[in-house]
């Protein structure tokens, strides 16, 4: 019976699956590798993982469970990820993205975090790993994951590298929504609830996990889009008000604030694209962007990032 398992939700990504699976072999663990086990989520409808999940387990060093959740969505597949880690029995589910890799002491340094500081969840930076070298339109930084701590604790956690008590989850009555299983922005809404009923997030600084980045997302438009998803999930989550009027302006009231100081973010960014440092004015847009989805939200619309393509 694994202690800690695993989780990896998977669409059509045969290419990335296979490499977080193998960099998963290479895991330092003080404990004994039946301390741990890995539960893929394949959410494509036709099981297109399980062929290769089935030739992983055969030289897997911890034992692989594939199974196929078709119904469509993030929430969905995470929320598998959580029934079947009960199901196994485990106390703690950490979560890495198909597109990602682990370096050595990730899951060791998540479980140090967890059990030490007491808290519900432990969480890790992400950090790019390009497909190619970037142009230097692009700010790198803005590919890499690390929210504000402050004692040991972060404000936020992505659900690309974080670790869960959820048999304290259980206790909580908590899921990953299903009204986010298009749009993205499960894991933020999960985290905002937990924050909400007075848990806290410890951060590990050392549990890092490399994304990798393919050309199609070496692109400053996927930053736009990117960076207007998380102000319209923002938006839904500014208050539990925020579906009455009251909320709705708020929302709007925001959203018009951060477009007018993003427009002069944008204007010093230009100064620094004269000057030579381009990616300045890409990363400038951050805030004109969030701005822009916080008052799409007030209007009741959002961005169904992953109606039709792959996770992220």
């Amino acid at each position: 019976m694994p202690r800690i398992v695993i989780g990896i939700c998977t669409y059509r990504r045969p290419e990335g699956l296979s490499r977080v699976l193998d960099s998963l072999q290479h895991l330092a663990l003080r404990s004994a590798d039946d301390d741990v086990g890995i539960v893929v989520i394949d959410n494509s409808p036709d099981g297109s993982a399980r062929a290769l999940c089935d030739l992983k387990a055969k030289t897997s060093r911890f034992p692989v469970r594939y199974v196929n959740e078709t119904r469509k969505g993030l929430s969905n597949a995470r929320n598998a990820a959580l029934s079947e880690s009960r199901a196994l029995g485990a106390k703690y589910l950490a979560f890495i993205d198909d597109d990602e890799m682990a370096q050595k002491t990730w899951l060791q340094d998540l479980a140090d975090s967890i059990e030490t500081s007491g808290a519900i969840i432990a969480a890790g930076p992400s950090y790019p790993m390009f497909a190619a070298p970037p142009g230097r339109w692009l700010p790198i930084e803005a590919y890499a994951y690390a929210p504000r701590e402050r004692d040991g604790f972060a404000d936020d956690a992505s659900s690309a590298n974080m670790m869960i008590d959820f048999t304290r989850l259980d206790q909580l009555g908590l899921t990953f929504d299903l009204s986010f299983n298009e749009t993205g922005g499960e894991d933020t809404q999960l985290v905002t609830k937990l924050r909400a009923a007075g848990e806290k997030i410890a951060w590990s600084s050392n549990a890092v996990v490399w994304d990798t980045i393919p050309l199609d997302r070496m692109r400053p438009a996927w930053l736009f889009r990117r960076w207007y998803r998380t102000g319209t999930t923002e938006g839904r989550l500014d208050g539990s008000k925020s579906r009455t009027l009251k909320g709705r302006t708020r929302n709007a009231a925001k959203g018009v604030v951060r477009l007018g100081y993003g427009g002069l973010r944008i204007a010093l960014g230009l100064v620094h694209a004269v000057l030579g440092k381009p990616q300045q004015l890409v990363a400038s847009c951050y805030t004109f962007c969030r701005g822009a989805g916080y008052l799409s939200s007030a209007f009741g619309y959002s961005f169904d990032e992953y109606a039709n393509r792959r996770y992220r």
